[in-house]
């Protein structure tokens, strides 16, 4: 078997037309060539089959500057630099709104954790292409690694349902997009092989209630369910603040579930019990994947990460929470 011919400058040089110093700077994201040229010349390369030989610098698109990065980004990003520093990899980190900066750079790979797809209509795939957790507009010819959400949401509810729990509500924030949409499917779906029903709230729903983002709280409480699933890692603090402010205790009035926050959840009073996503998990995917598409093979199109449960002391029984109710009164 005749071993392939590397690609090299030279090679490339023939087949553009562009001299040799010129594909270099385009290659190394050196100054001195327009991006047009720039970009061409990455495309073409790619085409024509040169690959760097490891992965030596990596673009990872965020989110809009437009947005506040919020402990999910945040816990993504750290899992992204460990898995770089283990792999001797460089980091550019490029903003979704500013991506055509990066257009004339030559990386050996880009993930983007930006779920509005913006990166999408701004940039040609001239590279191994990886997005993480982008639940909105999965596309048949896009690489993904992603949080499996649901299984995260039936772990809660099987935990729930073993302290005995029957009447469980889900707390939803942002928009109804697939993502959401899928968690409250997943939410009802597993709720009747447990015997248990459910309630779902999504925050600012009722835009008019008096306690503005704690609408959706309030509205769950009075419908009597006794424990909670907060579906955001951003929103721990606030929805144990705004079950306080409807006068009830966590977990001796109603028990509750969020999303981890490293280093944070397990100092909250009560230290939360948890769903978390497996960031690390994500992240040495998301490189794996990146070189099995360099290496020309065929990995799946998109990869499942399951959720890991964390038991802390925000559930108790319902009987409990029941005969403490009464002691007050």
């Amino acid at each position: 078997m005749l071993k392939k011919k590397k690609i090299g400058l030279r090679e490339i040089a023939k087949q553009t037309g562009y001299n040799i110093g010129t594909i270099s700077r385009a290659l190394n994201g050196q100054p001195g060539i327009s991006r047009e040229n720039a970009e061409r010349i990455l495309k073409l390369a790619y085409d024509l089959g040169y690959r760097n030989s490891a992965l030596k610098r990596i673009a990872v698109i965020l989110p809009s500057m437009r947005n506040t990065l919020q402990w999910y980004s945040l816990n993504l990003i750290n899992a992204i630099c460990q898995t770089a520093l283990k792999r001797s990899a460089c980091l550019e980190l490029i903003f979704a709104d500013q991506v055509e900066m990066m257009l004339d750079r030559s990386v050996s790979g880009i993930i983007s954790i930006d779920s509005s797809n913006m990166i999408l209509h701004k940039i040609r795939e001239v590279v191994p292409f990886v997005t993480i957790n982008n639940y909105a507009d999965i596309q048949d010819d896009m690489y993904s690694i992603s949080s499996n959400m649901q299984n995260g949401i039936g772990k809660a509810l099987r935990l729930l349902n073993s302290y005995g729990h029957r009447k469980v509500g889900l707390y939803i924030t942002g928009r109804k997009t697939l993502n959401t949409q899928s968690l409250e499917k997943a939410f009802r779906a597993d709720l009747a092989p447990l015997d248990m029903t459910g309630e779902v709230a999504w925050k600012y729903a009722d835009g008019k209630s008096p306690l503005y983002s704690f609408g959706g709280i309030l509205s769950l409480l009075e419908k009597n369910v006794t424990a909670i699933i907060a579906n955001d890692e951003t929103i721990s603090t606030e929805i144990l603040a705004g079950i306080r402010l409807c006068g009830k205790r966590v977990p001796e009035d109603v028990s509750l579930i969020t999303w981890e926050v490293p280093y944070f959840s397990k100092f909250q009073d009560p230290p939360l019990t948890t769903v978390s996503q497996d960031f690390q998990k994500l992240a040495e995917s998301a490189f794996d994947l990146l070189e099995q598409i360099a290496q020309k093979k065929k990995p799946p199109m998109s990869t499942s990460i399951d959720c890991i449960l964390i038991e802390r002391n925000s559930v108790a029984c319902p009987f409990k929470q029941k005969t403490r109710s009464r002691n007050r009164a």
